[in-house]
Parts: C-alpha cells; structure tokens; sequence
C-alpha cells in the first residue's frame, strides 16, 4: 500500500474540512470491502433460502422475504466495546423478515372497487382477499383497507384483529412464549431461541406480517421523480422499482386518533429499499453507511433523537 499520500486543497470536503483522501483512507481500514462485497450478499441469500419455512403460521400460502441491513448487506459486524468492566461483544445485527400473505390482494385503483370479492370479516387468514387501499384524509405513506365492492358501504379490515391471530400462533411455541418482545408491527424473536445466523452467530429476528400490492402507490410518485431528476438511478432501475409494487403492514401512524388506529396500516418499501441497497449503492457508499451506523450505537442511539434509519435515509 502507498503511505506516500498528498492531500491536495482542492479535494478537500468543505463541510467537514477534511481530504476526502483522508476519509476513504480510514474506511478501507475500518471497513474492510469483504463486509460489504458482493460475496456477502451471496453467503446470505443461500443461507436464507435454506430456512424458508414457519411451522408457526396454519397457511402454506407465505413467501418469506428478508429485508432491512442484514438483506442489504449493511449490517455492522461483530464489534467489541471496551468498558470499566472489560471488553463486551456488541450486538448490533438482526433479521428483519416480511411474511408475505399472497392470498391477499391489494389495489389502489378505485375504478377497481366494483370487482372486488367481499368475505366474511371473521375470516381472519381467508383463502382470498381484496381490498382498495385508500389514501385520501390519512396520514402520508398510510392507507385504510377498504373490503367493500361498492361505494355504498365501507367495511375496513382491522389490523388489530390480524396482529392478535399472528401473534398467537407464534405464542404456540413455549420456548417463543416466554422470550417474544412486541415492536409495533414485529414479532421479535430473541437470538438465544432463533435458529438464524449471521458470521455463525445466533442473532434475533423481526417478523412482520405484509400484505402484497403489485402497484406503486400513487402518493409515491413524486419519489420516482427525484430519482429521476438526481440522475443516481437507471431507468431501468426505477421502471424495476414501480413495477415491484409495495407492502401493506399493520402499523398505524403514531400521532391517529385512537378511535381510528386500528384501521390505518403502513405502506411498506422495505423490498425498495433492498432492491436500491443491492443494486445501487457503491462499495464505498456501503462503508461509509455501516461505518455512521456504528458510530451512532456508540454514541448517538442514546441521546434518543435519531434511529439509524436516519442515518439510511441521508
């Protein structure tokens, strides 16, 4: 390696004063490009797809779909912290898995309202189901399902019920039972009892109910514009991303009126956002993300004001 190195004025990052030399210089040494190469995602996707079953849930009918940093490749690894008390392993990495119903079928389109099938409301896991996602007087980036096939009466699903039925059929297992947390709309999965792995090390797991929309939300657009307008992703790119559709999870906005919680739900663009993770970001952008990610475990997460999800974000 060449230790011969002049900062040049020029490359200098004006906001914060350093040679961009200087940063790229300390990633190669932090953030090794084995931890964000393709191989990686590789080792994952074989690993993954040997564990695509849940005994937990009475339907065959579930696609298991691993999103957020592990699926992305932009999980920390294995850190130790030095405290008064001595080094302790840091563990920073879980799997967040969407289980994708796909006997349920989800339009934005209201011109498509008057052909959809109407079920029974007490049919929680149904062998078919429609609904028109609704967006007008909700929070942005939110929808109510609408299961009527006329304007005339509105039955929406409660996402209440749907998370109860979930969560008791994961409780079945005793050694689940016990340990299982509850976060929002995830069930997690505690590493001591998950039999997922990542660098040989049990890690805990989030398992999200979602249903399929093979639409992009109309309220989405403007997104695909500024991909377009920053000249970062092809066009074959975004057409991938539009025609990849969404998500329907059962979480409501924090700030909904509680008489009206229990019907809003969450659009989802965790498969987005892998799809651009994996395709788009360069080895560099991936060090310098996991790098920011760790140093806001270290010394951000406790201030209690950004999630690492921000850090993704900018």
């Amino acid at each position: 390696m060449e230790t011969n190195l002049t900062f040049i004025p020029e490359k200098f990052d004006k906001i914060s004063g350093l040679s961009t030399l200087h940063i790229s210089y300390i990633f190669q040494n932090m953030i090794p490009l084995s931890l964000v190469d393709r191989q990686k995602l590789v080792s994952f996707d074989k690993s993954f797809a040997a564990k695509q079953t849940d005994s937990s849930m009475l339907t065959d009918d579930i696609t298991h779909v691993a999103v957020g940093s592990s699926a992305e490749g932009l999980n920390i690894p294995n850190l130790t912290a030095s405290t008064a008390e001595g080094l302790i392993s840091l563990d920073l990495s879980d799997l967040d898995i969407l289980l994708v119903m796909n006997q349920y079928k989800i339009t934005f389109n209201e011109s498509e309202q008057k052909f959809l099938r109407f079920y029974d409301a007490k049919d929680l896991l149904p062998g078919e189901y429609y609904a028109l996602a609704e967006t007008n007087d909700i929070h942005p980036g939110y929808v109510r399902l609408n299961r009527s096939n006329t304007k005339l009466l509105n039955e929406y699903q409660n996402r209440e019920l749907l998370l109860l039925n979930f969560r008791m059929q994961h409780m079945e297992r005793k050694e689940v039972f016990d340990v299982a947390e509850v976060n929002g709309p995830a069930l997690t999965i505690p590493g001591n009892v998950s039999d997922s792995k990542i660098n040989g090390k049990n890690i805990p797991v989030d398992k999200v109910l979602a249903m399929p929309c093979k639409e992009w939300p109309p309220t989405a657009n403007p997104s695909l514009e500024r991909f377009r307008d920053k000249g970062w992703l092809s066009e074959d790119l975004i057409q991938k991303i539009k025609d990849g559709g969404c998500h329907i999870v059962p979480v409501h906005h924090k700030a909904v009126d509680d008489k009206k919680c229990k019907y809003e739900w969450r659009i989802s663009f965790a498969t987005t956002e892998c799809l651009i993770a994996r395709t788009a970001m360069t080895d560099v952008q991936k060090q310098a993300y996991v790098a920011i990610k760790a140093l806001y475990h270290q010394k951000l997460k406790k201030l209690e004001i950004l999630s690492s999800y921000h850090m993704k974000t900018v």
